[in-house]
């Protein structure tokens, strides 16, 4: 990860999680996070991922331009 997506501490003093735990995580991150938004090096490594791949995701327009 580079920059905006960087810990505020090494990755490795996070808690390690389950299959379970990443995926409520995860979903965590698509509930709060917007595109753009601030990523705060405090949250968990798989949050920040989250978070990078929802910012890489094409935008969704909620009207077509015609």
């Amino acid at each position: 990860m580079n920059g905006k997506y960087d810990g505020a501490m090494s990755d490795d003093l996070f808690k390690g999680l389950s299959k379970e735990d990443e995926e409520l995580f995860r979903q965590w991150a698509r509930d709060n996070y917007n595109a753009g938004g601030e990523v705060s090096g405090l949250w968990h490594p798989v949050i920040r991922d989250e978070c990078r791949r929802i910012d890489e995701e094409p935008m969704e327009y909620p009207f077509a331009i015609k």
